[in-house]
C-alpha cells in the first residue's frame, strides 16, 4: 500500500516547502462542511490555517441485517449462511 500523496504546499509569508501539521477542526458552515488545518513554517515560523471543503459522504451498506452467524464480528460478509 503506497502512502496518500502529500498536497503540495508552501508557507505564504516566505513560500518555504518545509511545514509542520499543528492542529485540524471540522467546521459546519451555512455553505457546508470544511476541515481546517494548521501549520507552521519551519523557515520563518509563520503559522497559518488551510481551509478544505469536506466531500459528500457515501451512502452506507444497510446494516440493519446483523451480524453474520460465521462471522460475528462482521456487519455483513456475503455468506449466505442462516443467522444464529
Amino acid at each position: 500500500m503506497t502512502p496518500p500523496d502529500r498536497p503540495k504546499r508552501c508557507c505564504p509569508k516566505c513560500q518555504a516547502a518545509s511545514y509542520l501539521f499543528r492542529a485540524r477542526k471540522t467546521v459546519e458552515e451555512a455553505e457546508g462542511k470544511y476541515v481546517d488545518t494548521k501549520y507552521r513554517c519551519r523557515s520563518c515560523s509563520h503559522q497559518w490555517w488551510d481551509r478544505v471543503a469536506v466531500p459528500p459522504e457515501m451512502p452506507q451498506a444497510d446494516d440493519a441485517a446483523g451480524p453474520c452467524a460465521s462471522h460475528p464480528l462482521l456487519p455483513t460478509c456475503g455468506d449466505d449462511r442462516p443467522r444464529t
